[in-house]
């Protein structure tokens, strides 16, 4: 059963009392809190800054991804790879390029939908292993293949510094949803 309130209304499918004029002036704040807090992420070596994104979490300074560039159109990163992410065998384990595959896509994803007030979240990640790697460097590059209003498709190439040669490949769909100061049920 749906009520109209006079400071907003209720949904049919979730209840939630939905008041736009508050929702306004919390867009108001948190643009303003996203612009001046949230540019504090910093990589260990570069210093680049990741521009209105919010600082990376323990899980993302574990992979220890440097990041050349975050944007909308392309993200590209490094990582030094080594005993610290082998598996008992003695190669880097697949996870290791799974989470930089998300990693990679859902920044530069979320960078291209943060001036809408939204953030995106991997919901399909298909990553494949394409050669070994004991030791060593690799770039991480992202690159959009469609951008939609609802969601998002990007690939991931992860390639040797050294020779170029592609390690593995991801392909990450995400879904763009609104950040969670912005989300009516949590308003």
């Amino acid at each position: 059963m749906k009520r109209s309130y006079a400071s907003g209304a209720t949904s049919k499918v979730t209840g939630a009392i939905y008041r736009p004029a508050r929702r306004s002036v919390l867009r108001a704040q948190h643009e303003t809190e996203t612009r001046a807090v949230c540019c504090a992420a910093m990589t260990k070596d570069t210093g680049t800054e990741l521009s209105g994104l919010p600082q990376l979490g323990a899980f993302d300074k574990a992979l220890a991804m440097q990041f050349e560039s975050v944007g909308p159109d392309k993200v590209v990163a490094w990582m030094d790879l080594g005993p610290d992410q082998h598996t008992p065998w003695g190669v880097v384990h697949g996870g290791v390029y799974t989470a930089a595959v998300e990693t990679a896509a859902s920044l530069g994803a979320s960078a291209a939908v943060l001036d809408r007030g939204q953030f995106a979240v991997g919901v399909n990640n298909n990553t494949d292993f394409l050669r070994p790697v004991v030791t060593g460097r690799v770039r991480v590059a992202a690159d959009p293949i469609q951008q939609g209003a609802t969601q998002q498709l990007w690939q991931v190439n992860i390639t040797r510094a050294d020779n170029g040669k592609l390690v593995a490949r991801g392909q990450v769909r995400l879904q763009n949803v609104l950040l969670p100061d912005r989300h009516p049920d949590r308003a």
